[in-house]
C-alpha cells in the first residue's frame, strides 16, 4: 500500500467533495456580504433611514394642502392668502 492510498476508491470524492464545499461556503458568505452592503447603502434603504428625498407629510397635512390648493384654484382665496397659508403648512412662519 503506498503513502496516502486508503485501499478504496471513495478517497479521492470525498476530496472532492470538501473542495466544493468549501468553495461553495466561500461564495455564500461572498453573497451574504454583499447583499448586506446593498441593503445598508441603498439611499433609499430603510435600514438607514435615509430616502434621498423630503419626507412625506403626515396624512391630515396632505389632505389641508389639496384642499387650499382646490380652493385657490376655485377663486375662493387670492394669491397672497394662498402663498401665506401654504407657508404655514410648511412649518415656515
Amino acid at each position: 500500500m503506498r503513502y496516502g492510498d486508503c485501499g478504496g476508491g471513495i478517497a479521492g470524492w470525498v476530496w472532492v467533495f470538501g473542495a466544493l464545499l468549501v468553495v461553495g461556503l466561500l461564495l455564500l458568505m461572498v453573497a451574504g456580504g454583499l447583499l448586506t452592503y446593498r441593503a445598508t447603502s441603498r439611499p433609499d434603504s430603510h435600514l438607514t433611514g435615509r430616502t434621498g428625498r423630503h419626507p412625506a407629510p403626515p396624512a391630515g397635512q396632505a389632505r389641508a394642502r389639496e384642499i387650499l390648493d382646490e380652493r385657490f384654484a376655485r377663486g375662493d382665496i387670492d394669491a397672497e392668502e394662498f402663498g401665506d397659508r401654504r407657508r404655514m403648512l410648511d412649518g415656515g412662519d
